[in-house]
């Protein structure tokens, strides 16, 4: 999600980014934390599609693609991602590769991986507007120092290290995004990364060979605000479906909810290749 800002007095803007969310983050927990790496023993491709409020013009989009294979050579695993985000006026891309490091212990398995890549941003003048700004038959005019009417990018580096642990029915993991936090200029813009830990721990209870119940939590916070998702999936072989509740709150104190809930889940004909539409 982008949360834009402008000021309108002065010389330079600021636009503050978070990491894209996704509803079914427990499908593809690599995006989540490049320590997962590898962790299901084989190549593992994952492709997923957001699309919100899709009446309105410019409404939210993204799309996602992700990569991971173990190499037992090198004890260890590498991946890759590609995410792109569209808002009215707004693209986001981030390309970034991962390795990281397996310990197997009696206790299950220990991973700890880094990413590097590059963040990509690019603003079209000409789908925003502000408050001030003269749109009239082909007048085009923001009335403003700093955003221009025809396309603006910048480019910098993105970054994050993560460790996780998986056992036959416990797994967790911890993963800083961004941190320490950075920035990356669009002409007079500046487009600062903020700091994000991730918690997320998930517990399998089998009934049968086929059916798993799986609750998850996971929490996510730049240490101004934390939110925290609660899940409850049920598996049936390939398919799967639960319920869950997103809460958003400063530090400690819960002020919003929004509950939702997944039903479908379609597997490509490939093995080990998946899809999604959030």
């Amino acid at each position: 999600m982008i949360f834009f800002w402008l000021a309108l007095i002065g010389s330079s803007a600021l636009i503050a980014q978070q990491p894209i969310q996704y509803s079914q983050y427990m499908q593809n927990k690599y995006l989540l934390n490049p320590a997962y790496g590898g962790l299901e023993g084989s190549l593992s491709v994952f492709a997923g599609f957001r699309s919100q409020w899709t009446n309105l013009n410019g409404s939210p989009k993204s799309q996602n693609i992700s990569a991971h294979l173990p190499l037992y050579g090198l004890q260890g695993s590498v991946g890759m991602s590609f995410q792109n985000e569209n808002s009215s006026g707004f693209n986001m891309v981030n390309i970034s590769g991962s390795y990281n490091y397996i310990i197997e212990s009696s206790a299950g398995i220990i991973s700890v991986g880094v990413k590097l890549g590059a963040a990509q941003v690019k603003i079209d003048g000409s789908n925003i507007r502000t408050p001030t700004g003269t749109y009239e038959g082909n007048v085009l005019d923001h009335n403003d120092p700093i955003l221009e009417q025809g396309n603006m990018q910048g480019m910098g580096p993105l970054w994050g290290i993560g460790a996780y642990f998986l056992s036959d029915d416990l797994q967790a993991g911890l993963a800083f995004d961004g941190f320490p936090s950075y920035s990356l200029g669009v002409n007079e813009i500046t487009f600062e990364r903020k700091n994000l830990a991730s918690l997320y721990a998930e517990y399998n209870i089998y009934y049968t060979n086929l059916w798993t119940f799986s609750p998850s939590i996971l929490i996510k916070s730049d240490l101004v605000k934390t939110q925290i998702d609660l899940f409850g999936k049920v598996s049936y072989s390939n398919l799967f479906g639960g319920l869950g509740i997103r809460g958003y709150s400063p530090i400690l104190m819960i002020t919003e909810f929004r509950v939702f809930a997944i039903s479908t889940m379609v597997p490509m004909s490939l093995p080990s290749i998946t899809i999604f539409k959030n």
